[in-house]
């Protein structure tokens, strides 16, 4: 799946309306809240397991994508109420970091 076609399927689940403000603070808190869903999980995982680099496994792992996913559609959602796409947004990214460290 494509980043494109990943955001017209987030698009196609959105389910507020409101004006460009409101809906920009609305992605943009929902991200946060996503982003520590998926704190809470890892933390869990320090917790239950107590080491910082260990893999995590099975179940903790999925609860992990998932909430890293979650995190996506609001990034998707994100990209699109600023008129640009997931795809963009990863192209500028790349194009950064090859001005840093990519020689």
């Amino acid at each position: 799946m494509t980043f494109d076609e990943y955001s017209h399927l987030a698009n196609s689940t959105r389910h507020y309306t409101r004006s460009r403000r409101e809906a920009l603070e609305y992605v943009n808190t929902g991200f946060g809240g996503e982003a520590g869903e998926y704190l809470d999980e890892y933390k869990k995982h320090l917790r239950d397991v107590g080491e910082y680099y260990h893999p995590p496994l099975g179940e903790r792992r999925i609860a992990l994508l998932l909430e890293l996913g979650d995190t996506l559609w609001y990034l998707s959602r994100i990209a699109m109420e600023l008129d640009s796409s997931l795809h963009e947004v990863a192209q500028m990214n790349v194009d950064k970091l090859r001005t840093r460290y990519i020689k």
